[in-house]
């Protein structure tokens, strides 16, 4: 701001402004808004001459309020308050196996036209136990029937044993072929198996079991084929169902689907369960 020298005559502009703050100030005194406003000041507050010659501008100071907190000063915090859950009722029906009790026999409703040779007899129907295959079955079909036991009880396809030169039991194949104790954490007997080791597209479980193909025949025919041989996928032909129906009434099945899958050469053991 620029400073203006003692005894230095006013500028017109100067003059025009002093004389129109002076003209303001009387309008405020007449609308009696001179102090209302903190913010309105006079001619006197607004410039003065000091005696260095600089217009001197009054400060304002700024007005600091302070908020006091919800809890300020307060030894203890406040409690909140603790919401009671209502407990949700546990079931307790049980069935009827559980409390020792029968189970209704529902009987169905057979008219001599709809009967069929193939229906058991209602009056077996009326037994409350349970029933055997021969009593449910009419014999025909009994007669007919492939019966397991839930288990298989060959070994490997003779084709194959004689083929590769294979043992003739697991016991054989595993004590001739090393051995030892067998352990999920190190399967091959190995240590730890790289994943570089293993081919592309494989699992972990594939690439261990097709290094058992002499030691644990099962575990190898399970989830590889023969040697060379293609995987077939899809529907099954009619040989490939008759082959897999006369080996359920020879040597039966339900486990060790591995060795049950050697008498299917185009598929492995997870493909017959």
């Amino acid at each position: 701001m620029p400073v203006r020298k003692k005894n230095e005559p006013i500028s017109e502009y100067e003059k025009r402004r002093q004389e129109n703050i002076q003209r303001n100030q009387e309008m405020l005194k007449v609308l009696d808004l001179v102090g209302a406003n903190p913010h309105i000041t006079t001619q006197s507050d607004e410039v003065s001459e000091s005696s260095s010659g600089l217009l001197d501008v009054p400060k304002v100071e700024p007005k600091v309020v302070k908020r006091k907190l919800k809890n300020e000063g307060s030894a203890k915090p406040a409690k909140r308050k603790r919401v009671e859950i209502p407990a949700i009722p546990i079931a307790t029906r049980t069935s009827r196996r559980l409390r020792g009790e029968k189970a209704d026999l529902v009987v169905p409703a057979i008219s001599e036209d709809s009967a069929s040779e193939s229906f058991p007899d209602p009056e077996l129907l009326s037994n409350s136990g349970l029933m055997s295959a021969e009593e449910f079955f009419t014999k025909e079909i009994y007669e007919k029937a492939i019966k397991v036991t839930g288990h298989y009880t060959g070994w490997i396809n003779p084709e194959l044993v004689d083929k590769y030169g294979l043992e003739s039991s697991a016991k054989d194949a595993w004590e001739k072929n090393g051995g030892g104790k067998f352990s999920f954490k190190d399967p091959l007997g190995i240590g730890k198996i790289k994943k570089s080791s293993i081919p592309a597209g494989w699992s972990e479980a594939k690439f261990v079991s097709s290094k058992l193909f002499k030691k644990n025949p099962n575990s190898y025919f399970y989830r590889n084929l023969e040697p060379g041989v293609a995987q077939w996928t899809g529907d099954w032909d009619e040989e490939e169902k008759s082959t897999f129906l006369k080996v359920c009434k020879e040597l039966g099945c339900g486990d060790k689907w591995g060795l049950f899958s050697s008498y299917l050469p185009h598929r492995v053991g997870y493909q017959c369960r």
